[in-house]
């Protein structure tokens, strides 16, 4: 019924700690068919306004949480607009953004290779009334959000694959 976004996340990380059989395979297959926007969608929403509120009104703001508040309403766009499980990477999130705000995030993330995670940004007005914009027009549509179910039979039976899998191994 629900999807968790964050391991959504941590499954399409390019870190791997460890891999049994085909559990990716067949995992990534259950990923896409359990898939839920709407749960990614308020999973995002949240992050958004919990991040912006607390810097909405400042001059400067650490690059990082901006970067919290721009990757995750992209993530809310892609949830509104797009069918397929949301990308880990910032640049298919992009999909739906103009090419200035594209640009701007770009130059975001060259910054951020470079600068401690303490570095205060000078607010970027213009990616600031982008952010104020898009948070309006979510609010506007987020019951919009696509509904997917699935069952939860085949999930389970992964799972108690895998399980007996690693205990039949010990």
């Amino acid at each position: 019924k629900r999807s968790n976004a964050a391991l959504i996340e941590r499954f399409q990380s390019p870190i791997v700690y460890r891999d049994s059989n085909d559990f990716k395979k067949e995992f990534k297959n259950l990923v896409d068919e359990h898939y839920n926007p709407v749960s990614v969608f308020y999973h995002y929403h949240s992050l958004v306004s919990n991040f912006w509120n607390d810097m909405q009104e400042a001059d400067e703001v650490k690059l990082k949480s901006l970067m919290y508040v721009v990757r995750s309403i992209l993530c809310c766009i892609w949830a509104l607009k797009d069918a397929d499980t949301l990308p880990m990477e910032i640049n298919p999130l992009m999909k739906y953004a103009s090419e200035d705000v594209k640009q701007r995030i770009r130059e975001l993330i060259a910054l951020k290779a470079v600068k401690n995670e303490s570095y205060l940004h000078p607010m970027d007005e213009h990616l600031k009334d982008w952010i104020i914009q898009t948070k309006k027009e979510l609010e506007k549509k987020k019951e919009e959000v696509r509904i997917r179910s699935a069952d939860i039979e085949n999930l389970n039976n992964l799972f108690l694959k895998i399980w007996h899998e690693n205990n039949n191994n010990r």
